[in-house]
């Protein structure tokens, strides 16, 4: 038997490899496939929870929604001031974007007063989440998060406490001992 030719059964089990391998990469010649709508909520839907999650704002402003489990809506908006009521909203536009609902609403708050435009995004079915763009960017984009180090202190010229040099041990010491230090 010739070392170079493979058995017919051989060859159609390559062939159909080589097939299986190719095929998925090749494009429909319509052109490419829309994205898969499995995150997106009917447009009703969307605008009823995020209604919802707002008036449970509005009406229990101390409610942390997202932190219950077990819910069928779960609401993330961490841009609110602690103890910032939510006086009135209004939904004023709705898009889809990336394969989530996107609905700009407009919110009176009081304590302290002001109007914020804020947009929200929508998305999942079972639970349904309704997350403040803001929140959902930091979280996905994980390089706009704040700074997790702060910055080190800058000793003022009036103090006359000896310098203490950072070992390798030290991450976030300062140039300077604060009062209280220990010498």
């Amino acid at each position: 038997m010739d070392p170079t030719v493979l058995p017919s059964g051989c060859r159609r089990w390559l062939a159909l490899a080589v097939i299986a391998i190719a095929c998925p990469a090749c494009e429909p010649a319509s052109g490419p496939r829309p994205p898969p709508r499995k995150l997106l909520p009917d447009s009703r839907i969307a605008r009823r929870a995020l209604e919802a999650a707002l008036e449970e704002w509005r009406d229990s402003p101390q409610t942390d929604s997202a932190a219950a489990a077990g819910r069928s809506l779960i609401f993330v908006d961490r841009q609110r001031r602690p103890g910032q009521k939510l006086s009135k909203f209004e939904i004023l536009s709705e898009s889809e974007v990336d394969n989530l609902r996107r609905v700009v609403v407009r919110l009176e708050l009081t304590d302290p007063g002001e109007t914020v435009l804020a947009p929200y995004y929508v998305f999942d079915r079972s639970p349904i989440w309704v997350y403040r763009a803001e929140d959902f960017d930091m979280m996905m984009n994980m390089d706009m998060a704040p700074e997790t180090v702060p910055p080190a202190a800058v000793p003022s010229k009036e103090t006359s406490t000896p310098e203490k040099r950072p070992g390798p041990g030290d991450a976030g010491a300062t140039d300077v001992d604060g009062p209280g230090s220990e010498s």
